[in-house]
């Protein structure tokens, strides 16, 4: 790629995160929920009174990661060797951002440090794990997956200047979109496995700066629950090696959705939960 390309692709990607910055509310909702996510993970770590420097050091480093994303996924498009036709566009938002880390890490030679994390957020990292033992790996977390959100935007943005749309799908399941992945927050997603008229069996599947990992299991069925009226019976397993703050949050983000997609009251949904030192499938 030619200097002057590169230059072109950098002042673009300026002009439209500003534009979406100050005329686009799913992309600042987006950026807000970012944000919310990966500072309430760090607020574990922090002391009482450094809490605002690591706000304000974490907002601009997710803000530089984004700007970083979106201009390496305008880069692979500009690439010759890279296959990005119109049919690939019309695939669904999930199932698209599902493979953007992968291809960050193939645009980076999987040096994440050098090329995907950007200034504002390598001082956040220097300072913090001197401070804080045990931060790096959520450190890196946010450096791919704020970049994998800035690189998502573009392909929206390359979508709609191509006028194409993402697929919307068409097929709404108990628990998610039948024909989606879904992210229930900025590191994991549902993945569905298994289903039928009455039941829906759904993976975890944590994307971080490592890759792919299943965290969890949620086996969803209906069942009626006297005067026929309807209820949800939630059978979620958990990951020992997650946190209790990450346990706590995940589950929270699986009974509100399985409320809020059903049209429920909370009480009719009967949740067992269990954790489990590792999954594995036998044949």
């Amino acid at each position: 790629m030619t200097q002057t390309t590169e230059i072109n692709i950098y002042e673009y990607t300026q002009k439209k995160l500003k534009a979406h910055q100050q005329n686009n509310q799913e992309f600042n909702i987006d950026l807000a929920t970012i944000y919310e996510f990966y500072k309430n993970r760090l607020l574990q770590y922090v002391q009482h009174d450094k809490v605002e420097k690591m706000e304000n050091m974490l907002f601009a480093g997710i803000q530089s990661q984004i700007f970083n994303g979106y201009f390496m996924a305008m880069e692979l498009m500009q690439n010759s060797e890279s296959n990005f036709e119109d049919d690939w566009f019309k695939q669904a938002e999930g199932v698209i951002a599902q493979q953007i880390p992968d291809m960050l890490r193939v645009g980076s030679n999987n040096n994440l440090e050098e090329v995907i994390t950007m200034d504002s957020l390598r001082e956040m990292i220097k300072w913090m794990v001197i401070e804080y033992e045990g931060v790096y790996p959520t450190l890196m977390d946010i450096s791919l997956n704020t970049a994998c959100l800035g690189a998502l935007w573009a392909f929206k943005d390359e979508a709609n200047k191509r006028g194409i749309h993402f697929y919307k799908s068409q097929h709404k399941g108990i628990m998610a979109s039948l024909d989606d992945i879904t992210f229930i927050n900025p590191q994991n997603y549902l993945s569905l496995t298994a289903v039928n008229s009455l039941s829906e069996v759904w993976e975890i599947i944590n994307s971080d700066y490592r890759g792919l990992d299943k965290i969890g299991e949620v086996t969803v069925l209906a069942v009626d629950i006297g005067d026929s009226e309807k209820g949800l019976f939630l059978n979620i397993s958990i990951k020992t090696s997650l946190t209790d703050l990450e346990q706590d949050n995940l589950l929270d983000q699986i009974v509100t959705r399985a409320v809020v997609m059903n049209t429920l009251d909370r009480d009719k949904l009967t949740v067992n939960l269990a954790q489990v030192d590792s999954f594995f499938q036998y044949n």
